[in-house]
Parts: C-alpha cells; sequence; structure tokens
C-alpha cells in the first residue's frame, strides 16, 4: 500500500490561471490550450508563450499562425505545420486562432492533430470558451486534461486590477 502524499502532475487537470502562468513559468510541451473568455488575456497569454518558446529573430521560419475559421482544410494545415522539422531552433510552433467559433466536424479533425503532435514541436489552440462550462462541442481544454498546459484567460477582479496596475506602469 503505499502511503505517500499524492500530488497532482504539473499539467493536472485544471487549468492555469493567467497570472499564475506568466508568473510561475510551467514546462510547455507539445500542446498548450488557451481558454477562458477574455481576449486580451488570450492575446497576451500567446505573446508570452512565443517568447518563452521562439527567439524573435527565429519566428519568420519557425511559427505559424492560423486563423481556424478562416482556414480552408484547416486539419490538413495544421498537420504539415505542426509536422514540420523546425529550422535552426530548437522548436517549431504552431498557433490556431478562433478554435471556439469552429463547427463540430473541423473541431474533431483538428483535435485527431492536436493528439499527434511530434516531439520537439508544440501546438497551441486558442479556445475561449470558459474553463468549466459544459457546452457542445466539448473545448479543447476539457478534451485535453492533463495531456495539456491549459491557460485560463477568464477575468476576475484581481486579475483585472493587476492588469490596469501593470498597463499603466507601461505608459
Amino acid at each position: 500500500l503505499d502511503c505517500r502524499p499524492r500530488h497532482p502532475p504539473p499539467n493536472s487537470n485544471r487549468s492555469v490561471k493567467y497570472y499564475d502562468f506568466v508568473d510561475k513559468a510551467p514546462k510547455i510541451d507539445g500542446l498548450v490550450i488557451i481558454e477562458g473568455t477574455d481576449t486580451i488575456l488570450a492575446q497576451r497569454a500567446l505573446d508570452v508563450l512565443l517568447d518563452r518558446l521562439i527567439p524573435e529573430d527565429m519566428r519568420a521560419l519557425n511559427l505559424d499562425v492560423i486563423d481556424g475559421p478562416a482556414t480552408d482544410e484547416l486539419a490538413r494545415a495544421v498537420a504539415d505545420a505542426v509536422a514540420a522539422m523546425p529550422f535552426l531552433a530548437e522548436r517549431r510552433v504552431v498557433a490556431v486562432r478562433g478554435c471556439e467559433r469552429l463547427r463540430a466536424q473541423p473541431r474533431r479533425e483538428l483535435w485527431a492533430v492536436a493528439e499527434a503532435v511530434p516531439a520537439g514541436n508544440t501546438l497551441i489552440l486558442e479556445d475561449l470558451f470558459a474553463p468549466a462550462k459544459k457546452t457542445k462541442p466539448e473545448p479543447f481544454g476539457v478534451l485535453a486534461g492533463r495531456r495539456a498546459l491549459r491557460i485560463d484567460t477568464t477575468v476576475t477582479a484581481d486579475t483585472r486590477e493587476r492588469y490596469v496596475r501593470e498597463t499603466l506602469q507601461r505608459l
């Protein structure tokens, strides 16, 4: 009988709040889901991810940002982009924006691609549903569970206050 205390893995079933992600810098693997409800924090989360994953001078060769709903044959485009080898960098990053606006079939096809991201590459899916909300089709964060780093961009009073303070300091 194992009596040691059990600790959840770093990417547990719960999503990481935006500022916890910024402050604690958790490990970033092959799949990242940006979820929640705030588009401004989602953009900032994507910016932070890119800063941590790819140097700015390597982005032209190793980054693809795809507008999901506007892309024909989305799953094929993402699969091709994420399967490409990084060029003079440690990894290749593919970000798919606007996944919450996709219909059910393209979502299923995209999820099949997300489950098979090659080692060394990262797929970021921006799927702005509230993390605890039960919706159909099922949000990618719910499907991913422990297999992905999930960043929750839902705004709380504390988040709003810190965001305003930081923005005013920058200005």
